[in-house]
């Protein structure tokens, strides 16, 4: 995998810029901060994770998700919403 590039090391930054400010509203356990601390964290997994550890996590610690993207392939449903692009299904 190529080295990250500036662009996504700029998106890590902000992101654990805004995790950064969220803290004090963690802190204080106003509504909805954990909540929202929790997204900037998956979202920093994301920003992080090589494709190759995306699907090891999904393969091992997510199997429910594997099984449904698995089906998913096998009934060729990416292939049908390609097709039918905006199209109701």
């Amino acid at each position: 995998m190529a080295p990250s590039t500036d662009r996504s090391t700029q998106n890590v930054a902000d992101i654990l810029g805004t995790i950064a400010a969220s803290t004090e509203s963690l802190a204080k356990q106003t509504p909805g901060a954990r909540e929202k601390v929790l997204a900037l964290s998956h979202q920093l997994t994301s920003a992080l994770e090589t494709p190759s550890e995306t699907i090891q996590r999904m393969g091992w610690a997510e199997p429910a998700r594997f099984a449904a993207t698995q089906l998913a392939v096998d009934l060729k449903i990416f292939e049908k919403l390609e097709q039918a692009q905006n199209a109701p299904l």
